[in-house]
């Protein structure tokens, strides 16, 4: 089981980190990956970008050694990634309030989320962690759970606010990770 109860620990290089001056001008993509693309050649440019790139502050998995993680890519129904996928999240998920807050109902026009929206799916896969045997947290053991959203969460409350609002969904294209951690009994 992957233990999740303290993840306090960052196992992340921080010369991984990009360089930012204080966000002015933060190191763009495209220089942070020409710098540590080689460190990371065991994961898909696109999981770097999206993950480790942009959430390197605030990603709750700086426990996970991103040198061990190895990734497939796989198409879920909509019905998988909902059922399937465990969102740790402070905001719980209330598809009307979220379908009319990524759709800009009572705004200037629809969020990011839902720009970025192609034929029935998102233009950029989630990224999950596959925990076969579950997980352990501070409050219990939850061998149910099987796979965490590592990033993707807005993502994943719009498919369930279209899910809910009956549109046609799917298939996904998902990144899936592994790590030996959660391998392990």
């Amino acid at each position: 089981m992957l233990n999740i109860a303290n993840r306090r620990e960052d196992r992340w290089d921080p010369v991984l980190r990009r360089i930012d001056d204080g966000g002015h001008h933060p190191e763009s993509f495209v220089a942070w990956w020409e710098r540590i693309g080689s460190r990371l050649s065991n994961l898909d440019r696109q999981i770097a970008e999206q993950w480790v790139y942009r959430h390197w502050t605030s990603t709750p998995y700086r426990f996970l050694t991103l040198e061990d993680l190895s990734w497939r890519q796989e198409t879920w129904t909509s019905e998988e990634v909902v059922e399937r996928v465990h969102v740790e999240s402070d905001v719980e998920m209330n598809p009307a309030h979220d379908l009319e807050v990524f759709q800009g109902k009572n705004r200037l026009g629809p969020l990011e989320t839902a720009r970025s929206w192609r034929d029935g799916s998102w233009n950029i896969p989630i990224v999950v962690l596959s925990t076969p045997t579950g997980v352990l947290t501070h409050s219990a053991a939850r061998p149910d759970l099987r796979y965490l959203l590592i990033e993707g969460s807005k993502r994943v409350r719009y498919l369930n606010a279209l899910r809910w609002n009956k549109e046609e969904t799917g298939p996904h294209t998902v990144f899936v990770l592994e790590h030996p951690e959660a391998m392990r009994d």
